[in-house]
């Protein structure tokens, strides 16, 4: 009869639970690391498409002089909004009184809705020489 004791076929149900709950917290754990990869990679790429974004509206500014202070508003086919904040400075005139350059200070504010990201905010200067100036 000892020889019987000491064979065993298979697990007894606490190492089957216990082996259970190993691998369901081992798949848990790859879950999260899987959707926090997304959840970065939603992030940087709304940084990315924010950063092209407010580089495009810079050129456009740098295209067009005129009318440079005040706000714009719009929002691109993705779904960004953005809003462009555009104030003169200053003026710069030579010894003679005459405008040679404008100073332009550019906020560009960028966002989505969505839980993950504020507004984002970019900020430049614009300087404008007296031969940019269309009078």
């Amino acid at each position: 009869m000892s020889n019987s004791l000491k064979t065993k076929y298979g697990f007894i149900l606490i190492e089957s639970l216990a082996a259970f709950a190993i691998l369901t917290l081992m798949i848990s754990q790859l879950f999260m690391a899987i959707s926090g990869g997304l959840r970065n990679d939603n992030i940087a790429n709304l940084y990315f498409e924010a950063a092209k974004t407010a580089a495009s509206q810079l050129d456009l500014i740098a295209a067009n002089n005129q009318n440079l202070s005040g706000e714009t508003q719009g929002r691109t086919e993705t779904g960004l909004n953005w809003l462009i904040k555009i104030e003169q400075k200053r003026t710069i005139n030579n010894k003679l009184g005459i405008i040679i350059a404008k100073v332009f200070h550019v906020q560009i504010t960028l966002w989505r809705s969505t839980p993950l990201v504020n507004k984002l905010r970019f900020s430049s200067i614009k300087v404008i020489t007296f031969d940019d100036i269309k009078l």
